[in-house]
């Protein structure tokens, strides 16, 4: 024990100074003061201790319900995911989000959605970010392959690793031993690995099982949002979502806990298309105008995201029982991103990258026909004329008492 604590000392102990005990060795150590270069973090992080304190999160504050929303919600599977969305609360409307359609990264545009109130304020938003393989590396760092602390990672569930990535108070004490205090160096490099860093809070669901951050944010955001983001494990995959909820109205908070109670993993591999579209058909002519028509069209979309009609059946069939833009909207710009066309069937709507191309193309001819127009008026057209034509001018003008240089009252021309 003794020969592990020393070799951790000349490890990462360089300039020397005396340690008074491994306490404030490890604390001056991941708090990157002078002297040590394990994890030198910036000066602002180390006075923020949520980093390296986790906590139990039983509920999020404010989410009392004081009317019943239950049968308002509606629960949908996209694509790997499962979770309710208020279909039939009037005071809220309801925008699908699309991340980085562009790039045609598959993982990224799994459908999020936007909660807004009907002058478009948002209430809550939650949209999945790019999934990742939760691993135990060791990396560079020699401490992690010392024997003692090797096997306290490595024989510990990656399940309950996780957990204390959210959980685990690793700040340390004097009752620590040399392998508690490994652990939690460790535990520390992953959080620098998989989270923020700059964070206001860092928690744990039990219920639900998920770890959640509440990264720093801009003072403008952080005047108007509460923003977390959340972790799901599955297996050794991990899929963090963002979320976005307002201050200002309660409301929000219900609809975050709501989320968060639906929200699941896919428990099998079933492809849900044909099921869904199947459930569409049956839909009787009145229901296949509702939303909730809607929402299982764009559900069966999640499961095929390269089929390009279906995405354009989605748009045509919301604009035939006028969906707001709200909805439309992030489906145009997602079809147009990926099809230089929005598939829209309606005039004035409809957007297509060629066409749109050819328009710009014809507007600039325009454009400098107009030009070529007024450059050509602002000549001065006597240059354009012929001698008798410019004669007849001055004749002209001579008939209406008119004198100019060179012609007399008479219209006469001076000759020399």
């Amino acid at each position: 024990m003794r020969f592990y604590f020393f070799t951790l000392i000349i490890l990462f102990h360089s300039q020397g100074h005396a340690i008074v005990n491994k306490v404030d060795f490890f604390n001056d150590l991941i708090s990157g003061n002078k002297g040590y270069f394990f994890y030198n973090l910036d000066r602002k992080l180390s006075k923020n201790d949520n980093f390296f304190q986790g906590q139990k999160i039983e509920k999020f504050d404010g989410g009392t319900l004081v009317f019943n929303l239950e049968s308002k919600f509606r629960p949908f599977y996209f694509r790997l995911f499962e979770f309710s969305l208020p279909l039939n609360l009037n005071s809220i409307e309801i925008a699908p989000i699309f991340i980085d359609p562009e790039n045609n990264q598959e993982e990224l545009i799994s459908p999020g959605f936007r909660f807004l109130k009907t002058n478009g304020e948002i209430l809550f938003q939650a949209y999945p970010l790019k999934p990742f393989v939760f691993k135990k590396p060791i990396g560079g760092q020699s401490i992690f392959r010392l024997p003692s602390i090797k096997n306290s990672i490595f024989t510990s569930k990656s399940e309950d690793v996780f957990k204390d990535l959210f959980l685990k108070d690793i700040r340390v004490n004097k009752n620590d031993s040399f392998k508690d205090i490994g652990f939690k160096l460790f535990m520390a490099h992953l959080r620098m690995k998989y989270l923020p860093v700059r964070l206001k809070t860092l928690g744990w669901s039990e219920e639900k099982s998920i770890g959640v951050v509440e990264p720093i944010t801009s003072k403008l955001e952080e005047e108007k949002f509460r923003v977390y983001e959340i972790y799901l494990l599955n297996g050794r995959s991990v899929f963090p979502w963002s979320i976005k909820l307002s201050k200002k109205d309660p409301l929000s908070i219900t609809l975050f806990n709501k989320f968060l109670s639906s929200l699941g993993i896919r428990k099998n591999s079933i492809n849900f298309k044909n099921i869904l579209l199947k459930e569409y058909q049956n839909l009787s002519f009145k229901d296949k105008k509702s939303i909730y028509a809607r929402y299982l069209l764009l559900s069966a979309w999640s499961f095929d995201r390269k089929n390009e009609n279906l995405l354009k059946t989605l748009i045509n069939t919301s604009e035939d029982v006028n969906a707001n833009l709200y909805f439309l909207g992030p489906l145009y710009n997602l079809a147009f991103a990926r099809y230089g066309n929005n598939f829209s069937s309606l005039k004035g709507r409809k957007k297509i990258k060629g066409e749109i191309v050819l328009n710009e193309k014809i507007k600039e001819e325009n454009n400098l026909v107009d030009k070529k127009r007024i450059e050509t008026s602002s000549i001065n057209t006597e240059l354009l004329k012929t001698p008798e034509e410019i004669l007849q001018d001055k004749l002209k003008n001579s008939s209406n008492g008119e004198t100019e240089s060179g012609v007399n009252n008479t219209g006469i021309i001076y000759s020399d």
